[in-house]
């Protein structure tokens, strides 16, 4: 598997066959200046692109309705590269799950304007950031609860 570095990329990172291409943001860092917790954020980018791999690439969704699927599948998973590594294990990733996802979730789906997981879409582009954040960790968060 391939990995490039791109300057100013606009997707942030993006999975494709045989290679995964980053904004060098998350990609790269520096042994001696960046800070454990971005250190975290470029393994759980990387690992999040590669959990693609099997759920957005080798298994998809028929249309775009249904995408919370392959991101919570890919957002669950990420959190479980640590343990799968040598160099992860001792960040125990998987314990950062519950504040780092499961709360999301919950706030996204206290309020009363909470919407619906699936939502008709015509267009891959459809959809806010943020919308896109709270349903891959609501998605993610129900992966979770089947464990």
């Amino acid at each position: 598997m391939d990995q490039i570095a791109i300057p100013d990329f606009t997707s942030g990172a993006m999975e494709n066959w045989g290679l995964v291409s980053y904004r060098e943001a998350y990609l790269l860092w520096s042994e001696s200046e960046s800070s454990n917790n971005y250190k975290k954020t470029i393994a759980l980018v990387i690992a999040h692109e590669f959990a693609h791999m099997w759920f957005g690439n080798l298994v998809t969704c028929q249309w775009w309705d249904y995408i919370f699927l392959n991101e919570g599948f890919a957002r669950y998973y990420q959190y479980l590269a640590g343990p799968a590594t040598k160099t992860l294990s001792d960040w125990e990733l998987e314990k950062h799950f519950n504040v780092e996802v499961v709360q999301v979730a919950l706030l996204a789906d206290s309020t009363d304007s909470a919407w619906a997981l699936t939502a008709e879409s015509y267009s891959a582009s459809q959809g806010d950031g943020y919308r896109f954040r709270a349903s891959s960790a609501r998605s993610a968060t129900a992966k979770e609860q089947q464990y």
